[in-house]
């Protein structure tokens, strides 16, 4: 079986990544119950206004968390030097 091997010079994401999608799925999940409650989009919306705003939570928690860890090794790693 074939598995597909990400190239050597693809990184992951970091935290600041994490906050700005955190962002834009608040804003779209606000954008989607506004579009749902003002203009009526019954059956369009809902799902994006539902999970839009948590799922943007969990990910600027998310991104804070890396960007604390990360803040954190560096300074164990500079007060070992």
């Amino acid at each position: 079986m074939f598995v597909r091997r990400p190239p050597a010079d693809e990184k992951p994401a970091t935290g600041w990544q994490f906050v700005v999608i955190g962002l834009v799925f608040i804003a779209l999940g606000v954008g989607a119950f506004l579009a749902f409650s003002y203009w009526n989009w019954q059956g369009r919306t809902e799902g994006l206004a539902l999970f839009g705003v948590p799922t943007g939570v969990v990910m600027i928690i998310w991104g804070i968390t890396l960007l604390v860890r990360d803040a954190v090794r560096r300074r164990r790693a500079r007060r070992a030097d």
